[in-house]
């Protein structure tokens, strides 16, 4: 008897190993899941795929015979072999009563995942609203707020980041938060951002971190700017963000061309990156036949200047010695682009995103914009010695004029006669040597100037600290330049202040100036929106020719000469009218003479 009961038990200690492994499967594919859920209910689960197990782990062994009290020791019941089966009864109901728990925890935690996503892409939507933030493209990578959430997915260095405060970013810029992760993840990049929101940081920060430090390779990043004033300033802002690094990157830019070819080769070796104007590097490249062949990014300062005629053969020569090049990434940035260009470079580059801050070619709202009627030459030079003696000139301040000659002309004028109080003055243009140039900059940097007379040559990306006014002496020929000019002041979350001089020749513009102002939220005279609005034909024109003004002086007889030759090409120009309309009106009576003659004609005719 007590032999058959336990064959019995063996018999149902199988069954219960047979049942106990269809568990285990279903126990051993959850169990790669069990991150996604509650540690208690872990922690029951496991203990009861432990006790399964270790029921298996027994049975497993024929030649051992189990015992009344070996089965009571084991499940804690009585040795009999009801008690058996309903040990394994209750575990298996505990076991399905997980399963489904552990179901409906799938469901709930997969619908709260759908939920933070969305919850995230909201989020994301609000914060590029925010921020006047837009990105055309496919697989966009979100935006960071903050330097800590930067270093906390890309591993940023701490020192680089230093450095970024130090410069006065406490916190990045829209124009930062996005170009940022795009160029981390080695996207080509077509940024659109105001002047002075921090474009040149925006792609030197994640250039020297994913470079990291220097390596014996050759060139990997290329960096070209329209001219050497500003690859000059992209040298220092590199310089600065990685002063202090542990073996750092080694930055240079092109100076001089050295004769001997290998020796420059050699050169190129020891540079991460080279900073350059395209006519120097079309002469490197041609005497030194650099390969490059570890080049990774290619950055183009202030895009839309290489494709103006000028400059346009030399990006076209760029763009043909690397065209076989695999891998590369284009980065391009600028202010103001139009439509056409922005065409161009979509066809060259392969699948850019195009990231645009603001309204397309506007002006930072921290710009206190406005105009000035002057009448004609004179009355500029009155508006400016007033802006002077007024005590609104407040420095350092940027005086925009058209021509060479004519910012000769005013720092003549404002040195000898122009001011009751003598200011520290100075002008700037292509006459002056490269060290000349050099040195007023510095001057003017560093406050021993208080004033500095240039023309559009220094509209373009020059960023100099802390500018308060920029003063538009002659009106600007487009208003891509406009925005330029503008955009000196006002920078890195700085005010600024821009005063734009017009006369009757400037009127053709005047429209679509006066509409930028308004869509920045300045106040414009409600009458600059009823002129004529000027056609594309004329625009070009006086792009290309701007209007020929009159000297630059203080003489009251040369305006009194003036204005006498307006009133008479005014009274000449009302006198063809009142001509005209005499005759026109002659004519009119003339052809009512002859109908009433005719009618006459025809009464006598019927009476007869």
């Amino acid at each position: 008897m007590k032999q058959q009961q336990s064959i019995k038990k063996v018999s149902g200690t199988q069954q219960a190993q047979k049942d106990s492994k269809k568990k285990l499967n279903f126990f051993q594919i959850l169990k790669t899941g069990t991150s996604f859920y509650q540690k208690e209910e872990n922690n029951r689960f496991q203990k009861q795929t432990e006790k399964v197990n270790q029921a298996v782990r027994e049975s497993s062994q024929p030649k051992r015979k189990l015992s009344d009290n070996n089965l009571a020791q084991k499940y804690n019941e009585n040795d009999s072999d009801d008690s058996d089966n309903e040990n394994l009864k209750q575990l298996n109901e505990q076991i399905t009563q997980t399963k489904s728990r552990r179901k409906m925890s799938i469901d709930e935690l997969e619908k709260d995942w759908e939920h933070q996503q969305q919850l995230k892409q909201a989020k994301i939507k609000a914060l590029m609203k925010l921020y006047k933030v837009k990105v055309e493209g496919d697989n966009i990578p979100p935006l960071l707020t903050n330097f800590t959430k930067m270093q906390k997915k890309y591993g940023f260095n701490q020192k680089i980041l230093d450095n970024m405060k130090k410069a006065g970013y406490e916190k990045p810029t829209p124009i930062q938060m996005q170009s940022v992760p795009i160029i981390m993840e080695k996207r080509n990049l077509l940024a659109l951002a105001p002047t002075g929101s921090g474009k040149t940081a925006a792609y030197c920060l994640p250039l020297l971190q994913k470079l990291g430090t220097h390596q014996k390779n050759g060139v990997r990043a290329l960096i070209f700017a329209p001219s050497n004033e500003l690859a000059e300033q992209i040298l220092r802002e590199f310089e600065f963000l990685n002063y202090g690094v542990e073996d750092g990157l080694r930055i240079k830019q092109i100076q001089k061309i050295n004769n001997e070819s290998n020796a420059f080769k050699i050169q190129l070796e020891h540079i991460d990156i080279l900073i350059t104007t395209p006519l120097k590097f079309i002469k490197m490249n041609r005497k030194s036949h650099t390969e490059f062949d570890k080049l990774e990014y290619i950055v183009f300062d202030e895009a839309d200047r290489y494709f103006e005629f000028n400059i346009a053969g030399q990006m076209k020569r760029i763009l043909e010695t690397f065209q076989e090049k695999q891998g590369l990434t284009y980065l391009l940035f600028s202010a103001t682009i139009q439509h056409p260009v922005e065409e161009l470079v979509k066809n060259i580059i392969v699948d850019p995103l195009k990231l645009q801050i603001g309204g397309k070619n506007n002006v930072l709202a921290s710009i206190e914009q406005s105009l000035s009627y002057c009448q004609s030459e004179y009355g500029k030079l009155v508006e400016l010695k007033n802006i002077i003696n007024n005590g609104e000139f407040n420095p350092p301040v940027l005086i925009f004029v058209q021509s060479k000659e004519r910012g000769e002309e005013l720092l003549s004028m404002i040195k000898s006669s122009c001011v009751n109080t003598p200011i520290k003055i100075e002008k700037i243009d292509s006459d002056k040597q490269k060290e000349e140039r050099e040195e007023v900059i510095e001057d003017f940097r560093t406050g021993k100037l208080w004033a500095l007379i240039c023309t559009d040559l220094m509209a373009r990306g020059i960023d100099f600290k802390g500018v308060n006014l920029v003063i538009n002496y002659d009106f600007p020929t487009t208003m891509i330049n406009y925005i330029h000019r503008v955009g000196r002041t006002g920078r890195a979350g700085r005010t600024g202040r821009a005063i734009t001089f017009f006369t009757n020749e400037d009127k053709p513009l005047l429209r679509s100036l006066g509409n930028m102002l308004k869509v920045s939220g300045c106040d414009v005279p409600e009458w600059i929106f009823k002129l004529q609005k000027a056609d594309k034909k004329t625009l070009k024109r006086l792009e290309k020719f701007p209007v020929k003004r009159d000297a630059i002086s203080l003489d009251p007889s040369k305006q009194k000469e003036k204005d006498l030759e307006f009133e008479k090409q005014i009274r000449i120009a009302d006198g063809q009218y009142f001509s005209r309309k005499k005759k026109i009106d002659r004519e009119e009576r003339r052809k009512q003479q002859q109908n009433q003659g005719k009618e006459n004609e025809d009464d006598g005719w019927q009476i007869a």
